[in-house]
């Protein structure tokens, strides 16, 4: 289906927008995403967005939290004549036939494959010059793979990206919840995952982390390090956190950024998970936020996106 939207840029001007759905085949199934182009000018940089963990779809939801993050920030890159590739992961929404046909099938590996395909799909499509990508949460981690392995980027940008290896992000987040003996024995499971061992016993109450057909998905998972990702990627990187992100501290952005000599480093004060304005710093105090579309971005943004992106159009 193609058609065409306006998009208000001020109460006086008005950019014509091209929008267009595609489809990407894989060998398990066809991958479906939303390709928005500006009309005006010849060439555009691309930014394709890479999104986070679980059923989150081209849009930045699933199907228990809906904030329109990345439809809301293509908008902007539109606007400021940038073209964007927002897909559904495979398993997601109406990618939801490229799955493979068991979870215990399913690998890490897939998710940065499908992201250098639609890499190279946008660049035999002459309409666009350079190709940048956009990681959000453990979409981070999937594109810097991308970028290294096959050079899937002209440049990056890393969004709420966790620094560490997953099995400690999860002690992290998870010793917000538990203490004691029970802390100390869902540690001693995760730490068996990441050095690529099944487990057996599934800890009580958390049989969604640790169930036997998701375990072979997060050991592919386990294994990749953010920090050596980073550290070698060649390409113009910016890596921007959120003080007041529940999930990723802030904090792991300047991690990062410490280990590629051409990182950019943005942590955005009061910043949250979802790209929204919050002084809160609990997930619990934060769970409106989480599921309200029609609040905006985090005000302070789209400035260093905007300005790490200008190098890009000269190749227009």
């Amino acid at each position: 289906m193609r058609h065409f939207i306006l998009l208000t840029l001020s109460a006086f001007i008005t950019t014509l927008t091209f929008a267009e759905e595609v489809t990407l085949k894989t060998k398990t199934g066809n991958l479906k995403g939303t390709l928005e182009i500006p009309t005006e000018g010849k060439k555009h940089p691309i930014v394709i967005f890479i999104a986070g963990s679980g059923p989150t779809d081209r849009d930045g939801n699933n199907p228990q939290v809906k904030n329109d993050c990345f439809k809301l920030m293509s908008a902007v890159l539109v606007e400021n004549g940038y073209a964007t590739l927002r897909f559904d992961k495979r398993g997601v929404a109406e990618s939801a036939d490229a799955a493979p046909a068991t979870e215990e099938e399913m690998s890490f590996d897939h998710f940065v494959q499908d992201v250098v395909d639609w890499s190279m799909w946008t660049k035999k499509d002459g309409r666009f010059s350079q190709v940048i990508g956009i990681g959000h949460s453990q979409g981070s981690l999937v594109g810097m793979l991308a970028a290294n392995s096959r050079g899937a980027f002209d440049g990056y940008i890393s969004l709420c990206g966790p620094a560490d290896r997953i099995h400690v992000t999860l002690k992290q987040q998870l010793g917000q919840q538990l203490e004691g003996e029970a802390l100390d024995h869902v540690n001693e499971k995760l730490d068996s995952l990441g050095n690529g061992f099944r487990i057996k016993e599934i800890p009580e109450g958390l049989e969604s982390i640790f169930r036997e057909s998701i375990q072979p998905f997060l050991i592919s998972w386990m294994k990749y390090d953010p920090r050596q990702e980073i550290a070698k990627m060649n390409i113009p990187n910016l890596i921007i956190g959120g003080s007041t992100d529940a999930q990723v501290a802030g904090e792991d952005a300047k991690i990062l950024g410490e280990l590629n000599d051409r990182s950019e480093v943005s942590v955005i004060k009061n910043m949250n998970h979802v790209l929204r304005f919050t002084k809160e710093t609990s997930v619990l105090m934060q769970m409106e936020i989480y599921s309200d579309p029609e609040l905006p971005l985090h005000p302070k943004l789209m400035k260093p996106i905007l300005s790490f992106l200008e190098q890009f159009k000269g190749n227009n």
